[in-house]
């Protein structure tokens, strides 16, 4: 079975061109990486996209007038939607004190404004993985229902057990699909 390519969403926060996000989207391109670009910067626009285009990764990069914040909506807004595996990294330009602090919101690494193409492909083909397996582990039997109806996904329930989670004792289910 053929393995599907590492899915990118890429963005921006803040104003300015977007000549620098459009090369490094033909060079992950080149380099083997499927990539899509948003200009929206609105966080529950930016996890909208990355939900329907069922991206691994999403990099951002960060302009003048950059609101930081959406960093830790956007990781919040992932993992309401059970998409918290979904891994974020940004670079441009950022105050230093602002790093750690991004960092705390859930941004993996930040790559400074002129970090070489090549040391983010490297760096995206080490630590970027793909999150296409064959088999989900979701909380709620409800939730899987929609999962699978929104995404026109076929299933087929393996196992329940109950599973602990922030909100208290839960059922989960392990699902597979079958291969394609």
């Amino acid at each position: 079975m053929r393995e599907r390519k590492i899915r990118i969403l890429l963005g921006k926060l803040g104003e300015g061109h977007n000549q620098a996000i459009l090369n490094l989207a033909k060079r992950f391109g080149d380099a083997g990486f499927e990539v899509i670009y948003t200009e929206l910067q609105e966080p529950q626009a930016i996890v909208r996209a990355a939900l329907q285009e069922s991206v691994d990764h999403i990099g951002i990069t960060t302009l003048p007038g950059a609101d930081i914040t959406a960093f830790e909506n956007i990781r919040r807004l992932l993992q309401n939607e059970l998409s918290g595996e979904i891994t974020m990294t940004a670079g441009g330009f950022l105050k230093e004190g602002d790093f750690e602090r991004i960092r705390d919101m859930g941004v993996m690494e930040f790559f400074s404004a002129g970090t070489p193409f090549e040391e983010l492909i490297e760096w995206a083909k080490k630590n970027i993985r793909s999150r296409n397996s064959s088999v989900f582990l979701l909380a709620d039997q409800d939730k899987i229902d929609s999962f699978a109806e929104k995404s026109h996904l076929f299933y087929y329930r393996m196992s329940c057990y109950p599973l602990i989670t922030p909100r208290g004792l839960r059922r989960a289910t392990f699902l597979a699909r079958p291969a394609m």
